[in-house]
């Protein structure tokens, strides 16, 4: 994968990861409403009921979006690692090609310092 497809899967991934993490978070409060404060005790209405089991759904499948954008930023910085080490990895024609220049210049050197300096 070239480095601007691997750009554009790292915005559009962490796109996602920031919405659903608005969303895990907006789903997950759940309003309460007090009773008399003198008994201390708070009830939960049917329809907050109704609400938070609706809400605990919408938090489960976020919670499942999160996780799949997890993995997808962690398949990627494996690609990014392994397209690092493998460019680490010197290229064993482009080594004996210098080894070849080098000796090609150091004969070069010899034959120039016999030259010019054997006729002194």
């Amino acid at each position: 994968m070239s480095d601007k497809g691997l750009l554009e899967q790292l915005n559009r991934t962490t796109e996602t990861l920031s919405h659903s993490l608005t969303n895990l978070i907006r789903y997950a409060s759940i309003s309460t409403e007090k009773d008399d404060e003198e008994h201390g005790a708070q009830e939960l209405p049917e329809s907050t009921s109704k609400t938070s089991t609706g809400g605990l759904m919408m938090v489960s499948g976020q919670t499942a979006q999160l996780i799949r954008g997890i993995q997808d930023l962690m398949v990627m910085t494996r690609n990014i690692r392994e397209k690092w080490v493998l460019t680490q990895i010197p290229d064993e024609k482009a080594d004996s090609q210098q080894e070849l220049e080098m000796a090609k210049c150091a004969d070069l050197l010899e034959e120039w310092s016999k030259a010019v300096l054997g006729k002194i």
